[in-house]
């Protein structure tokens, strides 16, 4: 368990990917005892499983297991190890999962995968009643990080994976700026937003212009190329050539919104 709350704290997305990954092959080799190692906090269920269910606790701690690690290739950009992992479920471990996450992450990877960016956002919305619920109007009311109420179907991540969750959806902003730095010279403040997540104009103009973008008249201009402004821009060879070869279906998924 410390381990991995190591990892997570730290920010450490390789070392987690690591001993995720290491702990998952000595499971396959009848090595369960591996999971009392690794597991994290019990994820927030309104029916946990008793101390007292062995099946339900090892259940319970794959499931984390297989949620972090999803989470972590995903920060990372590798969607062809997510997608292999989502096949490599076994069945009855997916059917005793305790909450949504999983489930939730499945949908983000296949949105990822055909570079639908923009619906990815509000699936990665951390909502505050994971730590209690905000106060608007003299009213407890639960909103997200946009600062709207969270609809009636959106999903409550469990604590143990929020920072996780919080730092996919900053790395997938920063590609997406990236991505809309190449495509375009300029682009609206408005459209930005959208591209970018954000609930309002004001939100996406503070975030690019942290980045080095340049505002003039409610239009954003990237910066200089080869500019490279706190680690956007920054990358190997292959992380530029991945980028670039999706280039042409971004572009084409804008002009469709």
């Amino acid at each position: 368990m410390a381990d991995l709350l190591a990892c997570i704290q730290k920010g450490d997305n390789k070392e987690l990917i690591g001993i995720c990954e290491a702990t998952e092959l000595e499971i396959a080799c009848g090595r369960p005892a591996a999971l009392q190692a690794t597991s994290v906090q019990p994820e927030g269920s309104q029916n946990p499983a008793s101390p007292t269910s062995p099946t339900a606790s090892a259940a319970n701690e794959l499931y984390q297991l297989y949620t972090i690690l999803l989470l972590a290739y995903l920060i990372d950009n590798d969607l062809n190890s997510a997608r292999f992992l989502i096949k490599r479920v076994p069945l009855n471990i997916r059917q005793s999962f305790p909450t949504k996450d999983f489930q939730t992450l499945v949908q983000v990877t296949n949105r990822l995968w055909v570079r639908d960016l923009q619906s990815v956002y509000p699936l990665l919305i951390i909502n505050d009643e994971t730590n209690g619920t905000a106060e608007q109007d003299g009213e407890d009311t639960a909103m997200n990080v946009e600062g709207e109420a969270p609809s009636a179907d959106q999903h409550t991540w469990s604590p143990a994976v929020v920072p996780l969750v919080k730092s996919l959806a900053e790395q997938i902003r920063e590609r997406s700026l990236n991505l809309l730095g190449r495509a375009y010279e300029s682009i609206s403040v408005s459209d930005a937003a959208i591209h970018l997540g954000y609930g309002t104009p004001s939100e996406s103009q503070e975030f690019v212009t942290g980045k080095g973008w340049r505002v003039e008249q409610n239009w954003l201009f990237p910066p200089a190329p080869g500019a490279v402004v706190d680690g956007v821009g920054q990358g190997s060879k292959k992380e530029v050539k991945d980028e670039l070869a999706h280039l042409t279906a971004f572009v084409t998924q804008l002009g469709r919104s």
